[in-house]
């Protein structure tokens, strides 16, 4: 028995249990199962693997699980595999039989698994312009601080009570922000 259909058998998963890349690709292809995408709709556009249905976690509505699972076993994930590790949490907390892709769409793009690329970006990802934002941001600001007048350090401990309000919710204004530049939006060929 291979693994796809061992899991299809039994397939009764518990917080924290993962699905390697390739295990997850093995699965879909039967249709019991369904791969959920839980990053938010900017990670989504940006790319996204051929299939899956998007719940961001910001919108996150268990009734919506619940449908799904009536059909089909929901597998999550989202670009490491964080914040799909805690909606896998939340599910199976609800009873809820699910999986969780390992490592997120890093992991399926590692193990060389397709990928859609949206028509948006200029090669960077939004996280990753959103970190870079952030790390000059506290770079000026502590500059500022040095150099011209203490006050700015107050920038810096805005900044990270914004990170930490990011942390905590799932949600980054910064990043959404960023997303609306001229060179993430979609480009329509």
């Amino acid at each position: 028995m291979n693994f796809q259909e061992t899991v299809a058998a039994d397939f009764h998963f518990y917080p924290g249990a993962e699905i390697t890349a390739q295990q997850t690709h093995e699965l879909l292809e039967n249709d019991e199962f369904v791969l959920i995408d839980v990053r938010e709709q900017i990670e989504n556009d940006f790319e996204n693997i051929k299939g899956a249905l998007h719940i961001p976690v910001s919108k996150f509505a268990m009734n919506r699980v619940r449908e799904i699972s009536v059909e089909s076993k929901p597998i999550f994930f989202c670009r490491t595999g964080v914040r799909s590790a805690q909606i896998l949490a939340k599910v199976a907390s609800e009873g809820i039989s699910a999986g969780h892709l390992e490592g997120g769409i890093v992991a399926w793009k590692s193990a060389n698994l397709p990928v859609n690329k949206a028509g948006i970006g200029f090669g960077i990802d939004v996280m990753r312009q959103t970190q870079i934002m952030i790390g000059l941001l506290i770079v000026l600001c502590s500059s500022l601080a040095y150099s011209v007048n203490d006050i700015w350090n107050y920038g810096t401990g805005l900044i990270g009570l914004g990170l930490l309000v990011a942390g905590m919710t799932g949600y980054c204004g910064m990043s959404n922000l960023i997303s609306l530049f001229p060179w993430n939006r979609r480009i329509i060929r």
